[in-house]
């Protein structure tokens, strides 16, 4: 089979790239970063998934799992517009552009899988936005899991809880407040890192 999947570079992505590997699969790595995986059955390709004019060419895909992300935190009120336009378009977008440039790749059988979260089936103060995409990766996989259904095409949405991985390290965290909300945003901060040892 051949598998591609997007943000490989560490984390999720490189987790199921390698055990893909490892069975024997042909994987197929989209990243911003450089490769991080060393094999035979694996093909890197740095880019973005906002790039999609320069998505590789390929002759087929059986399961595509749409993993790449990011996240942010802050005020919602406050947060600059252009990180929020960031969120959107890698964490949304994206799965809508893998989705529609390598869905026609697939036959009968295949599979997309969407990385969502918890988070999009619950609010979480000052994680709005994330919430708000992953909230969107969800609804978007189980309507297109209804269209697809008699192409033989199985869309899933995974919804991990709390992975020791760098996506909380790497966050975008903006930090401004004002007497409307005072200090909550600090207390909540302190609170979801004091959780942070209970993750997988």
């Amino acid at each position: 089979m051949k598998i591609l999947v997007t943000g490989t570079s560490q984390g999720i992505g490189k987790a199921i790239a390698e055990l893909f590997i490892k069975r024997g699969h042909c994987v197929v790595g989209m990243d911003r970063q450089d490769a991080t995986i060393c094999s035979d059955n694996y093909t890197h390709y740095r880019l973005d998934v906002r790039d999609r004019e320069h998505y590789p060419e390929i002759s087929n895909v059986d399961i595509l799992i749409n993993n790449a992300g990011i996240a942010l935190a802050g005020v919602t009120e406050l947060l600059p517009i252009l990180e929020i336009e960031k969120i959107m378009n890698v964490n949304v977008m994206g799965v809508i552009h893998c989705t529609q440039a390598f869905l026609p790749l697939m036959q009968k059988g295949g599979k997309i899988i969407n990385i969502s979260s918890p988070c999009g089936d619950f609010p979480l103060p000052f994680r709005t936005m994330y919430c708000t995409t992953k909230s969107a990766v969800s609804m978007f996989s189980y309507c297109t899991r209804l269209e697809l259904k008699k192409a033989g095409i199985i869309v899933s949405a995974m919804c991990p809880g709390n992975i020791f991985t760098n996506l909380s390290k790497n966050r975008v965290k903006i930090e401004a407040t004002n007497q409307k909300y005072g200090d909550e945003l600090k207390k909540a901060t302190d609170k979801i890192n004091k959780e942070s040892s209970k993750r997988m």
